[in-house]
């Protein structure tokens, strides 16, 4: 059989393709499927793992929490500047 490794599309293996991922987990659209993603990561063309590293969920979490707070800062400072 032919086994064929392919990326997620969400991944961050260049700058490029990271400003896309944290943009999507910014955006809220896919960002528990990015989690789960980091989470499996192990290495360089190594098989994932499920669940093998945790603490690349806390990441997520916070930049999920840290980008919803700029949002809202923006939001707020433009309506208070009008």
């Amino acid at each position: 059989t032919v086994r064929d490794w392919e990326n997620q599309f969400l991944n961050f293996d260049d700058l490029g393709q990271a400003v896309q991922t944290l943009f999507v987990v910014a955006t809220l659209d896919d960002w528990m499927r990015v989690t789960y993603s980091c989470m499996d990561a192990v290495d360089v063309d190594v098989q994932p793992i499920e669940n093998h590293n945790p603490w690349m969920a806390l990441y997520i979490i916070l930049f999920v929490f840290m980008g919803s707070f700029f949002w809202v800062n923006l939001l707020v400072g433009v309506m208070v500047d009008q």
